[in-house]
């Protein structure tokens, strides 16, 4: 066991400082505000936050494209949240049963007795992944996946899990993981939206370039928002609504000509469900070597 302990201590240390050298992180106005998220199953929020005016949230793109049915109730609303552009969780309530594996969709921890999202699928050679966050599960974790009718179907096995928390659980670092599809479980590597994923970026290049960050989950469904800051080793924050079981989501960033893969869901605040964690993919990808699928 202390053996194990080490290797996962030494592999931890090692992918953040990858994570660290491969960042020059943007100027951003909430840095000094940066603090520790717990994540699920148990949160804690040690940030302070001041009181915002009601304001309108406009999109930075067409809102079609987001919204491809234009649904006018959808827009009537006000934001006191500052930021959130897009909820529906009505229409994705068919993610908590997917009948297979797709990005946002629930994944079972038998193992662990746990619930997490699917984020982005990957693949190296013939073997196939999900990317996921590194707190849904340890190496060697079973997970499967439900049917509408209650049918379990295999999905595969955590290969690869690295989270940086601090003694509280609290999530302070990176917190990634691969997932081996070796089961009978179907799979779909598609974003469920009518959106070409045209590759993956950094979250400093969606940032500088003021796109709109997306996310799925099981949980919450689909919801969009702005871009809030940059953390530490891979983590970045954005506006959004998410809650318990979205971890490992698939997360996106957006502009009128299609999204790119940008993270999945890493952690929030029970004191604030607009504010979400999320971890970075790219570092993870070129370090294991990863063609991300879409």
């Amino acid at each position: 066991m202390e053996a194990y302990q080490a290797e996962q201590d030494a592999a931890v240390s090692e992918i953040a400082d990858m994570l660290q050298d491969s960042y020059t992180p943007q100027p951003s106005t909430s840095a000094t505000k940066q603090s520790r998220y717990q994540t699920e199953p148990d949160y804690q929020d040690h940030r302070s936050y001041e009181s915002y005016p009601s304001q309108h949230a406009e999109p930075p793109i067409q809102r079609e494209v987001i919204d491809p049915r234009n649904d006018s109730s959808g827009q009537s609303g006000r934001d006191d949240n500052r930021g959130v552009y897009y909820h529906n969780s009505v229409d994705w309530e068919w993610l908590k049963q997917p009948g297979g594996v797709v990005p946002g969709g629930r994944i079972y921890n038998e193992t662990g007795n746990m619930n997490c999202s699917t984020g982005f699928l990957a693949s190296r050679g013939e073997r196939v992944f999900i990317i996921t966050a590194g707190h849904c599960g340890g190496r060697g974790d079973q997970f499967y996946v439900e049917d509408a009718q209650g049918n379990w179907a295999y999905a595969g096995e955590m290969v690869e899990s690295y989270l940086e928390q601090s003694a509280d659980g609290s999530v302070i670092g990176a917190d990634i993981g691969l997932i081996e599809l070796t089961g009978n479980a179907q799979y779909s590597s598609t974003l469920p939206l009518d959106l070409p994923l045209r590759g993956w970026i950094t979250p400093q290049e969606a940032q500088a370039r003021g796109m709109m960050i997306c996310r799925l989950g099981a949980t919450t469904g689909y919801s969009c928002g702005e871009f809030d800051s940059i953390g530490n080793n891979g983590l970045f924050y954005f506006r959004s609504i998410t809650d318990r079981g979205d971890s490992g989501g698939a997360i996106f960033a957006v502009d009128n000509s299609g999204v790119w893969a940008v993270g999945v869901n890493s952690n929030v605040s029970d004191a604030n469900k607009t504010l979400v964690g999320a971890m970075e993919i790219g570092s993870a990808i070129e370090y294991w070597g990863l063609t991300i699928h879409g």
